[in-house]
């Protein structure tokens, strides 16, 4: 399954349409490049006015030994108009956030899509089997006292009655059985509401590592392309023409594996290429984190549509039809046979007043003795037991389903080790209301403060090491895809700027080796978690991205780390020196102010130097347009993270520090 497809399937009703990725990099799409060319100048003079560039030095000779340093520039400038916010790029980055943040966290849930409808869906139906087996005894009990020998409701008619009763309990009977046939039916939900969590967490983390990889964005897979072009290309001088009265009639030729720079097919070949490499890290990324989420999505929904059988309408068979004459025992003086009837009225019986037996209704016009009327059995809630009448109702309230709700769904289950803990009886998760306590012995106390108690009447008790699940987290911790909050070390604090150090006044590092940086208006838990201006705890993952998308427009909070002689590193070398002396042959490739800041990463060595870069007069792009990356505020897609040497890890702390000198970058980058 593509990505686009995924997201689509969890899409809220205002969602009514999804970006894809022909829309950003197919062939015959609106072209990445606004400009590009080839040109060969004195070395002093290079400007290379390019976004990506890569240059070519070398030195000519004349008679009397005077020399002249010349370069060849062959970049590209981006058409940066088409990486907007509101542009398909901008849009595809931005709707993975837009889609999943409302199912990931909470509400867990949008117009169309609620792991919390199916907690709702599991105890309705618990609540209906328990629903179930409490009323069958109950009705039975009812059949049990009517047509008794020793009770009041007797007859043809109570028999039928009677009849009636049994049926229906066996129906309920078969219903319960349904219910557990092959397994509980719930338990195939309970399975499809974890497999659902799961898969947003799946198809989020998916987004996260696509967007830490470089080629998530353009500027990268066009670097990549134009690099792998001019690596292997071969460059002819031309220097026939070239005499102190015309220094410049020099001609450079320069030839790679995709033609000739001075020919637009060569930059229609280096774009193809450039869209590939976004393509396949589409495909292998995106793509590969959808299907198997999807697809176990889809086997999950299949078990539980499957479980239950196809519930047909109660059929009860009709009982015995009465005989219609009645052999009344009444030696009344009176017409004492009613009429045929299935009333429960008994024939007169004369002075005695005994019950008779027949179905008459009793309308007989005879003025013998004085015929009692039978008492109707009790099925008050609450009414005594015993005596053959049956005893009180359930106390079983009436199963409602009220689905899209988190209040219907507020159990969590308890937990030991990180994994759900289950009822050796059932082999389900031990569920308690969201909010429940564990004392020191384990007993459990709810919400409201009150013991738990279970079936029997008694207090519950927790195994030891366990506690209750967090109810925001739709894939309960121990499920696939549990999101991890993200934490600092206790005493940290946040700066005006929202950078966090610890407790040693240092910059405390995320994983990725990024400063810690949070919103306005965070705060730091007691324990270390973040919380953000709303108050709720900050995923991980959302840290780490915005943690990146901060270190790579503000380079300067990076640590720089030390080299072996005391002195911070620097980035590679110029090419050309400032006293005007040159290194003959090809350059790395380059980048502008511009490109860096919109997400463009050189891969390790490429990045010219800053000293190159003034030396060569270079000027910065000016042209308009929307940024690359859209502004998280405007609930855009983060900046991802390059783990290619521009991470920061615990043990690089201990060989180089972590001074943080006002510098430009990290190792590689």
């Amino acid at each position: 399954m593509q990505w686009e497809d995924a997201l689509a399937s969890f899409a809220s009703t205002k969602q009514t349409s999804v970006t894809r990725r022909e829309d950003v990099a197919a062939d015959g799409q609106a072209s990445w490049f606004l400009s590009q060319g080839q040109n060969t100048t004195y070395a002093s003079e290079a400007n290379t006015g390019w976004d990506i560039w890569w240059p070519y030095y070398f030195t000519e000779t004349f008679p009397l030994s005077t020399s002249y340093q010349y370069a060849t520039i062959v970049g590209l400038n981006l058409d940066w108009g088409q990486f907007g916010a509101d542009q398909p790029l901008g849009q595809f980055l931005a709707q993975p956030q837009n889609i999943l943040t409302p199912l990931v966290w909470s509400p867990n849930q949008n117009d169309t899509t609620s792991v919390w409808s199916f907690d709702a869906a599991v105890t309705m139906l618990q609540d209906l089997d328990a629903w179930l087996t409490e009323w069958m005894p109950v009705i039975n009990r009812w059949a049990d006292a009517i047509n008794a020998p020793d009770g009041d409701f007797q007859g043809s008619a109570a028999a039928a009655f009677r009849y009636v009763l049994r049926g229906f309990a066996t129906e309920l009977g078969t219903l319960h059985t349904e219910l557990f046939t092959p397994d509980p039916y719930w338990a195939s939900l309970a399975t499809a509401r974890t497999t659902l969590g799961a898969t947003h967490v799946a198809l989020w983390n998916g987004y996260s590592e696509w967007r830490a990889n470089r080629r998530s964005l353009p500027i990268n897979c066009v670097n990549d392309a134009f690099n792998d072009a001019m690596n292997a290309a071969t460059v002819t001088v031309d220097a026939s023409q070239l005499t102190l009265d015309n220094p410049r009639g020099v001609k450079v030729t320069v030839d790679t594996p995709l033609g000739n720079p001075e020919n637009q097919d060569f930059w229609d070949r280096v774009q193809h290429n450039a869209k590939e490499y976004w393509l396949l890290e589409v495909r292998t990324a995106l793509d590969a984190a959808a299907g198997p989420a999807i697809k176990a999505l889809e086997d999950a929904y299949r078990n539980a549509t499957g479980a239950l059988k196809d519930v047909g309408q109660t059929q009860l068979s009709p009982p015995p039809s009465p005989d219609a004459t009645g052999d009344g025992q009444g030696d009344g003086t009176g017409d004492g046979e009613g009429g045929a009837g299935i009333g429960d009225g008994q024939a007169g019986d004369g002075a005695d007043g005994g019950a008779g037996a027949g179905a008459g209704a009793g309308a007989g016009a005879g003025a013998g003795g004085k015929g009692k009327t039978p008492a109707t059995p009790s099925i008050t809630p609450g009414s005594p037991a015993g005596g053959g009448k049956p005893g009180a109702e359930p106390k079983t309230p009436r199963p409602v389903f009220t689905p899209n709700t988190p209040s219907t769904g507020t159990d969590v289950p308890l937990l030991k080790d990180g994994k759900q803990v289950l009822d050796p009886k059932t082999g389900l998760p031990i569920m308690v209301p969201a909010g429940t306590t564990v004392a020191p012995n384990g007993e459990l106390f709810g919400p409201n403060g009150k013991p738990l108690r279970g079936k029997n009447g008694k207090p519950m008790y927790a195994p030891k090491g366990s506690e209750p699940a967090k109810p925001s987290d739709p894939a309960q911790p121990g499920a696939p895809g549990h999101v991890v909050e993200a934490t600092v070390p206790k005493g940290s604090t946040i700066g005006p700027d929202g950078v966090v150090k610890g407790p040693d006044g240092k910059t405390v590092l995320d994983a990725n080796g990024n400063p810690f940086v949070v919103a306005k208006g965070s705060k730091i838990a007691k324990a270390g978690t973040i919380l953000g201006p709303d108050g709720n705890p900050v995923p991980e993952q959302t840290q780490l991205l915005d943690d990146e998308e901060h270190a790579m427009l503000h380079p300067q909070l990076l640590p720089r780390p030390k080299t072996t002689a005391g002195v911070p590193a620097t980035l590679s070398e110029p090419r050309i020196a400032p006293a005007g002396g040159s290194l003959p042959g090809a350059g790395n490739i380059g980048m502008s102010a511009r490109a860096l800041e919109n997400g463009g990463r050189p891969v390790s060595g490429e990045l010219a130097a800053p000293e190159q870069a003034q030396t060569m007069g270079r000027q910065m792009a000016t042209t308009g347009g929307e940024p690359m990356i859209p502004p998280m505020g405007g609930m855009g897609a983060p900046t991802g993270q390059d783990r290619q040497r521009t991470t920061w890890l615990a043990e690089d702390e201990e060989v180089w520090g972590t001074e943080a000198d006002a510098v430009s970058g990290v190792i590689g980058r």
